[in-house]
């Protein structure tokens, strides 16, 4: 039987791309794994127009994606008949792959019985899929987008929960002190963490929870840019913008969004500022370092060597149940 990777991502164009380039990462570099990419049907999530516009802008990408690299396949899973209502479209995104279980349950009992089932990657927001994964035995894996310093707050959430008794939003101008990171307003947290008694809170935090037991985590970064932040993460601790200095921050709204406003304001910074300035010439520096870790001897490709060796070398766990 042939080794197949997983890959799963939460519903969103920009998501899938993430898992799709992945995926051609992985081929491109070791070419004896295939690659299945489950993908979460997004019917009764939306309007009818917006529903059905998404679907068809994502059946193209995935057929142009099949055209060009075939050894990617992608399996639908079959829409659910409910979506109950959220408060928030950051909850939705946690709920969608919970509901999703059980048809994820059958298509990687499918997928087993005709491969060997390496490895399951997911999307942070696919957290629910741990469970399923864990029932299965079969060895998962977090698929973090966003940078190793986001990481950090991740996986230290499960301490400042324990820690702290109440809700981040309530404690103004208070610092945490999170190994890894310099200090760190309770306000400037992310918006998952702020309201203790919200849904999106339990299910951010399950997932730092969950992330930990996990049996690894690919993260967007590489060693030079945030040498800290991934020591931290490889110490067992759990760089921020000021550190990184390769960004300017922007203000959220109560929502969680951003302004037009704000964002054209901190754009014309970027451009016309002295400080705009030194980020730019920052990130000419990083870009090139960027380069340097994805080249044969380069960190993030010795990374990848040393997963796709366990990949390689560990027998299939998976356990069949009917």
């Amino acid at each position: 039987m042939e080794d197949v990777i997983v890959l799963y991502p939460s519903p969103g164009r920009g998501h899938l791309i993430s898992m799709v380039e992945l995926g051609k990462l992985i081929l491109k570099l070791y070419p004896s794994f295939s690659v299945t990419i489950i993908v979460l049907s997004t019917q009764n999530t939306n309007s009818a127009a917006t529903a059905q516009y998404a679907a068809s802008s994502t059946a193209k990408y995935m057929a142009a994606v099949n055209a060009t690299t075939p050894s990617i396949t992608f399996l639908n899973l079959p829409p659910i008949s409910e979506v109950p209502s959220t408060p928030s479209p950051l909850e939705s995104l946690f709920l969608f792959p919970r509901l999703n279980n059980p048809n994820l349950h059958q298509t990687l009992q499918t997928i087993s019985q005709t491969s060997n089932l390496k490895a399951f990657i997911i999307d942070f927001f696919c957290d629910a899929a741990f469970e399923v994964a864990a029932k299965l035995n079969i060895p998962t894996y977090y698929f973090f987008t966003s940078s190793a310093s986001g990481l950090v707050i991740f996986l230290y959430r499960p301490t400042l929960h324990k820690t702290i008794d109440k809700s981040l939003r309530d404690l103004n101008n208070m610092l945490l002190d999170i190994p890894g990171l310099p200090p760190i307003l309770a306000s400037d947290m992310p918006q998952t963490a702020l309201d203790r008694d919200s849904k999106v809170y339990e299910y951010s935090l399950n997932t730092g929870i969950n992330m930990a037991k996990s049996n690894g985590l690919i993260v967007n970064t590489f060693d030079l840019l945030e040498r800290k932040a991934i020591g931290a993460i490889l110490d067992g601790l759990v760089v921020l913008v000021k550190e990184l200095k390769v960004a300017l921050t922007v203000k959220e709204s109560e929502d969680g969004l951003v302004s037009a406003a704000e964002l054209e304001k901190r754009v014309r910074e970027l451009m016309d500022s002295e400080a705009g300035k030194e980020v730019r010439e920052r990130v000419s520096c990083m870009r090139d370092d960027a380069v340097a870790a994805v080249k044969e001897g380069g960190s993030s490709r010795v990374a990848l060597a040393k997963l796709a060796e366990v990949w390689l070398t560990t027998t299939s766990s998976y356990t069949r149940r009917y």
